[in-house]
């Protein structure tokens, strides 16, 4: 077996029928993922401490990226990072990563906002 055979069988497109999928696709690839980097750096810039409205809403637009991500797969009009159709393991490992690595950066920004950046 070479490398030839390993290649999968290129797909037909996946077609979106609904403006429901689409704009859940579109809040968990980009709209999402800007809103956290935009409250991570609010977070940063102020010396609010470890739990305010910022950071509340932080993990309310994590769980909503969870959502959209799980209403594009349920759809069946889902695709992964490579526009292949995804898999629920695709949106298992999605949901499984994405608050680990949200939590690491909330956790990032709270040490500098609140004890290195204020002079603390």
């Amino acid at each position: 077996m070479n490398a030839e055979d390993n290649r999968k069988e290129p797909t037909e497109p996946i077609t979106v029928t609904s403006f429901t999928v689409l704009g859940s696709h579109l809040f968990w690839v980009v709209l999402g993922p800007l809103v956290l980097l935009l409250l991570l750096w609010g977070t940063t810039a102020s010396e609010s401490g470890w739990v305010a409205a910022l950071d509340i809403a932080f993990f309310v637009v994590v769980a909503s990226m969870i959502f959209g991500r799980w209403l594009d797969q349920r759809s069946g009009q889902g695709t992964n990072s490579a526009g292949e159709q995804s898999t629920w393991r695709d949106f298992r490992r999605y949901a499984w990563s994405l608050p680990i690595v949200a939590a690491s950066a909330w956790i990032v920004a709270n040490l500098l906002g609140n004890h290195v950046l204020d002079g603390g």
